[in-house]
């Protein structure tokens, strides 16, 4: 043998030398040890004669199958050979510390007569041990201790919480400080080798953690099966038991049969007859806990039994290292399999390398030769390569894009969101995951979700309860006011999204509600202050009867700038939730509903001319808006009553969608979407499901004043233009008057096909289209930073090229910030503000405005952005 299998071999002898001293302990013996060393001889004991845990975690009602599972978990990775080392040390420790705890106790001089010879080992004391401290006979009537573990027991010692100090506890300490901190053991135990056929865990089983050794596992369950026959000297060597039953075996086990030829020689301490039967010294049979009575059939049958589990200590040598063996046939095996695949990984490799370096060469001498190929695959290559690069650099360096603008991620941290949404951020990744050119995609990134991130000042009552209705004040972003046609242009992008997200939904019904409310107070506002308890608000309005309110209420004005775009951009709200959900719950609440009426009496009176027809004297009129200012744009002409206006049947609006003051009253694009709405609010009220005179007269005006401006649009807002032919204007007096401009801001004359005014194909559209983007529109701008109105031309254009030019203007225009600002200087990059490069850093109607641009192309062309 050589020096391990030596080693090994000993600590087998040594461990089943310890298995038999701790059967030999009766159950009714006063030196107990502890249910936590009794579960640490069980955790070595299946460690050492099973290997790894292989069994499933039992439930942990089931106590003592837990606490036994647990036990043996801990001693994960130990080897078989080290577990039975511990085993052994294990023992050796406890019986010291119960001879020098107990040393007049009556079983004290067994104790160290079998600690004595675990300590030294020697076969005359191993014979001495079993003579005296075995009787199989008895010991068949007892029940071991370690099969006697009970629920309470662990309770009491408090298995499942951490380990005592060794302070405060009794035989806990072992010679691996390791295991005895961290877990806690047991073990079983088997009365006589007759037991090992219908007990679950053998005294010396396979001890390999390879449960499918064939041969070894055969040998054993022969020796078993026959354990009747070989209770007399009959004593058949392993070998030759082997050579024997040869032809039994099949061919996966040539390993084992080639082991079994070569260790046929090995030297084992068992003799070809019983190792008990030659010459021995006799000793005395007297011991203090086992039976007095000797006979020579007792000692037959002890030398038999001492016999056989010297065999099986034997047996379970050989078969670990059959099983050995094995294992290293197997792992060598696999890694010839895994070279293989290595190797055709190399030479593959090898290969392609080699053909890598022959088409090198041969480019390089088409290059020298200026060859057109060489040329050609230059100019394949180089933007390919340089941008890749490019990507690579970016993403390292950089939280950034890695398109060529490398713009940044603006959104603010998740936990300072004002609101969020998971529809919204699934649309979001959904789009950019399309999108080739990662620029525009961070651009949508950063701008779709802006307003629902920075906007949403306060709500109430998004929860659906029955005493409140919801409340949502968005203001603009950097002003702390809400706009009634910012905020409705803002909430718009997520519309299609509502039906999804029900939190999304109470926004939107939300941000209606509350503009209701808005205009009960003034309806000429066009922007208000946060409301003073919002929360006490919803449930005010909630309650509201529908009854007229009679006293207008000025408190919470922000700005008092009339804009029909304002009414428009209400009406246009309502229309699209309901479309979007369903849900007309509104239309049957008295805020929304005086809301409707204020607007459409206001209309009217704003219908009305300057002049008295009859008498030609100037009527009273209830909207004025005059102030100090150093800039024309901010207030009105005579004393605040704006230009004289004839009658036509449009409604004159002092102020545009940029908050400038107009400069003729019949703001054509405003009156354009105040009829388009003023259409939809008839549908919404005629299909609504709350049915009452009131609201029936109200479907039934709206539609009269839509037909009633549309009409007069065409008659008094069209005009004759030399280059361009029939055109809208952009303003006009009734008088004969008209502005020949346009403006960014929606609703504008580019944007009439976008708000559903028209066609985009129609020819009158089309003409004015062309003139408002070309130079005779003062108001177009080019510069070499780009040129044009600003970005409403995106969602007004059926131009491919056209469409692909705005986004790169508008993604030139954010000057790196990644957010769309309010207005550009197309002539130079200077920075924001007072650097005159654009004026505010970000804008929430036009980010919102450009997400929605992004979602229309997408749609409708997704080639323009799809990769």
């Amino acid at each position: 043998m050589t020096a391990t299998t030596s080693s090994s071999y000993i600590t087998h002898l040594r461990f089943v030398h310890a298995m038999a001293i701790v059967r030999a302990i009766p159950q009714n013996s006063t030196l107990q040890p502890v249910a936590a060393d009794k579960l640490q001889f069980y955790g070595l004991y299946k460690q050492a004669t099973e290997g790894d845990v292989n069994k499933p975690r039992p439930s942990s009602r089931q106590v003592v199958e837990y606490a036994k599972w647990k036990a043996w978990n801990r001693m994960k990775g130990i080897s078989p050979i080290e577990a039975q080392k511990l085993y052994v040390e294990s023992l050796i420790h406890l019986l010291t510390e119960l001879v020098h705890r107990y040393p007049h106790h009556e079983q004290s001089s067994s104790l160290k007569k079998a600690l004595y010879s675990l300590e030294h080992d020697t076969e005359e004391e191993d014979e001495e041990l079993y003579q005296d401290a075995f009787d199989s006979t008895e010991f068949e009537l007892q029940e071991h201790f370690l099969n006697n573990i009970e629920p309470d027991q662990l309770r009491r010692q408090d298995i499942y919480s951490p380990p005592a100090t060794p302070g405060n506890s009794s035989f806990r300490s072992t010679p691996t400080a390791h295991i005895r901190s961290s877990s806690y053991y047991n073990n079983y135990r088997h009365n006589s080798i007759s037991d090992i056929s219908h007990t679950e865990y053998p005294i010396t089983p396979i001890t390999s953690p390879g449960q499918n050794s064939v041969t070894g596992q055969w040998v054993l369950n022969q020796l078993q099966q026959n354990n009747a026959t070989v209770k007399t000297n009959n004593y058949v060597h392993p070998m030759d038991f082997l050579q024997q039953q040869t032809d039994t075996l099949s061919e996966a086990d040539t390993i084992d049969r080639e082991v079994a030829a070569t260790t046929a020689n090995l030297e084992l301490s068992s003799p070809r007859q019983s190792p008990y039967s030659g010459n021995k010294k006799k000793k005395s049979n007297h011991s203090p806990h086992l039976s007095s009575s000797s006979t020579s059939s007792k000692k037959k049958k002890r030398d038999n039994t001492r016999a056989l589990e010297r065999l099986q200590t034997e047996v379970t040598a050989l078969t670990e290292q059959i099983d050995r063996l094995r294992r290293s046939s197997i792992q060598e095996k696999n890694d010839r399999n895994r070279w293989t695949a290595s190797r055709a990984c190399m030479i593959l490799i090898k290969h392609l390398m080699a053909n890598s370096a022959i088409l090198i060469i041969a480019f390089y001498i088409l290059w020298r030769k200026k060859s057109p190929i060489a040329y050609s695959v230059i100019d394949y290559i180089r933007p390919l390569m340089l941008d890749l690069l490019r990507k690579i650099i970016r993403r390292i360096v950089f939280w950034k894009s890695a398109g060529l603008l490398g713009l940044p991620f603006q959104r603010p941290v998740e936990a300072c969101r004002k609101f969020t949404s998971s529809i919204i951020e699934s649309v979001i990744s959904n789009v950019t995951s399309k999108m080739s050119d990662l620029d525009l995609a961070q651009l949508f990134t950063n701008t779709f979700p802006n307003t629902l991130d920075t906007t949403i000042q306060s709500t109430a009552c998004l929860a659906v309860a029955d005493n409140c209705v919801p409340l949502s004040y968005i203001i603009t972003g950097d002003i702390n006011a809400m706009w009634i046609r910012d905020s409705a242009n803002q909430i718009l992008p997520y519309i299609d999204y509502i039906k999804q997200d029900g939190n999304l939904k109470q926004l939107f019904l939300g941000a209606i509600y509350l503009q209701a409310h808005f205009f009960n107070i003034d309806p000429y506002a066009n922007a208000f202050k946060e409301p003073n308890g919002i929360e006490a608000l919803s449930k005010t309005i909630h309650s509201s009867n529908l009854t007229k309110r009679e006293v207008p209420l000025m408190d919470g004005v922000f700005e008092r700038k009339f804009e029909i775009d304002s009414f428009a951009s209400f009406m246009g709200l309502s229309y699209k939730y309901w479309v979007a959900s369903g849900d007309d719950s509104f239309v049957g609440n008295s805020v929304w509903v005086d809301a409707v009426e204020g607007i459409l009496t206001t209309i009217k009176k704003q219908q009305e001319p300057t002049f008295n027809v009859t008498s030609g004297e100037p009527l009273d009129t209830d909207y004025l808006f005059s102030q100090n200012a150093d800039v024309p744009t901010e207030s009105q002409f005579l004393s605040g009553r704006g230009q004289p206006v004839k009658h036509t049947g449009m409604v004159k609006s002092l102020f545009r969608p940029s908050d400038d003051a107009s400069v003729f009253p019949f703001f054509i694009p405003g009156n354009a979407m105040l009829s388009v709405e003023l259409n939809h609010l008839s549908v919404l009220l005629s299909k609504s499901s709350i049915k009452n005179d009131r609201v029936q007269q109200l479907a039934t005006e709206s539609d009269k004043l839509s037909k009633q401006i549309r009409e007069a649009i065409y008659k008094y807002g069209l005009i004759d233009h030399p280059s361009y032919g029939k055109i809208f204007a952009y303003e006009v007096d009734g008088y004969g008057s008209s502005l020949i401009i346009d403006d960014a801001n929606v609703p504008s004359l580019l944007s009439l096909s976008f708000i559903g005014f028209l066609n985009q194909n129609d020819t009158i559209y089309q003409n004015t289209r062309k003139l408002v983007l070309s130079k005779d529109n003062p108001y177009y701008f080019s510069g070499p930073r780009g040129s044009g109105i600003g970005g409403p031309h995106i969602l007004s254009s059926d131009n491919d090229q056209e469409i692909k030019e705005a986004f790169n203007v508008i993604l030139a225009s954010t000057d790196k910030t990644g957010l769309i600002h309010e207005s550009v200087n197309v002539f130079k990059a200077s920075g924001g503000e007072d650097n005159k490069g654009y004026t505010r850093p970000w804008f929430s109607w036009a980010n919102g405005l450009f997400g929605q641009a992004i979602l229309k192309v997408m749609n409708e062309r997704p080639h323009l952005l799809v990769k």
